[in-house]
């Protein structure tokens, strides 16, 4: 697993941050790894939706 997965996982970044994170780097992951960190975006962010987490109004630091 690569850090950004990780910190998927463990709920040390937000599924934007974790795109964003991705994007900088796309050239370094191979197809599957990209499927992947979607993946795990996507349920990280049905998560963030369940728990009610608005980029706009939530504080700028993240949850730890």
């Amino acid at each position: 697993m690569c850090i950004i997965c990780i910190d998927l996982v463990r709920g040390r970044i937000r599924s934007k941050e974790a795109i964003d994170n991705m994007l900088e780097r796309i050239n370094e992951f191979d197809e599957k790894h990209v499927e992947r960190i979607i993946e795990l975006a996507r349920e990280q962010r049905e998560e963030e939706e369940e728990e009610g987490y608005d980029e706009e109004t939530s504080p700028v630091f993240p949850r730890t």
